[in-house]
């Protein structure tokens, strides 16, 4: 009997949707868990990293450049020359950095260093900001589209144009010989031989017997740039502790001199009385030399009192002209 009224019983369709609505909520609920966990975690201050440091460097290769724009601070054949940003930041040749934590910038392992490579430079820009480090090469010298200064970094685009017009003038056009031109070819090629006309023998010229007289030019030094110790304009505190580096007055190979001044000067007051101190300054001086050369003349006179008196000597050597 029992058996019977359960058959009978209708479908129990509250007990079905009310387990369809919990399927569908757990599915939901994977779904939604499934990307926490498989999706990678993204660094969102990569990109500022990057470019707070990326823009640093670019600010400390243009402040390089505008200060080798000037030949006097560029180095010599073989030789490098190395610039902190410490002394980059003493010259204000720009401000002292700071990373994206607001932490200053290493001023002595950041750097830009200067090295010659035949007729251009090589600029290395590095920069050094708590655990952050990174450098760039770029190439300096003088080029033809340097617009403000005779120094300028080396552009590849405009030095591959300027070479593909000159090998574009460089390329002589082709004429085409006209119609007219070629039937008056074959015409000449069809007339008699000319009769040849036998030169006659002209006279020799006289010839002139030359001599060698030679002057030795020596070279000559500019005059130092100004270091006036009653004018502390061009004189900047020590506080580098740079060396004092005097040049002997007769090598052209030295240009450049560090002189230092110590003065003696009023700080304050302390219970009445006035201290002093001793700051010590450095100034930079340098100077410009020109390489001496022969000049060489011919005379007809074996003793040319004028060019005798201008300091020219006879030399031996002759020549027939």
């Amino acid at each position: 009997m029992y058996t019977e009224e359960y058959n009978k019983r209708p479908f129990p369709f509250r007990d079905f949707l009310l387990k369809f609505i919990i399927v569908v909520i757990f599915v939901l609920l994977i779904i939604w868990l499934i990307p926490k966990f498989t999706q990678p975690k993204l660094k969102k201050t990569s990109t500022k990293e990057e470019t707070v440091l990326e823009q640093n460097i670019l600010k400390m290769k243009e402040a390089a450049i505008t200060y080798y724009s000037k030949e006097e601070n560029l180095p010599e054949d073989g030789k490098k020359e190395v610039l902190t940003l410490r002394q980059m930041v003493n010259q204000k040749l720009l401000s002292a950095f700071r990373d994206k934590d607001g932490k200053a910038c290493n001023v002595d392992k950041s750097y830009v260093q200067v090295t010659k490579e035949n007729e251009e430079y090589l600029l290395k820009v590095n920069l050094q900001c708590s655990e952050e480090e990174d450098y760039i090469l770029t190439k300096i010298g003088k080029y033809t589209y340097c617009e403000n200064s005779k120094i300028c970094e080396k552009d590849l685009t405009k030095q591959e144009t300027q070479t593909q017009e000159e090998q574009k003038e460089e390329k002589p056009k082709e004429e085409v010989p006209k119609e007219e031109e070629k039937v008056e070819k074959q015409e000449e090629k069809k007339e008699e031989p000319k009769e040849e006309v036998t030169p006659q023998p002209q006279p020799e010229p006289a010839k002139t017997t030359l001599y060698e007289y030679k002057k030795e030019i020596p070279g000559v030094f500019s005059n130092w740039s100004s270091c006036d110790e009653n004018n502390l304009s061009n004189w900047k505190l020590n506080s580098d502790r740079l060396p004092e580096s005097i040049c002997d007055n007769n090598d052209k190979n030295c240009l450049k001199q560090i002189r230092i001044l110590r003065r003696k000067e009023y700080i304050g007051v302390d219970n009445g009385v006035k201290i002093y101190a001793t700051r010590v300054y450095y100034c930079i001086q340098t100077r410009t030399y020109q390489e001496g050369s022969t000049d060489i003349k011919w005379s007809s006179n074996n003793n040319d009192q004028s060019l005798i008196q201008n300091g020219y000597v006879l030399t031996g050597k002759t020549k027939v002209e």
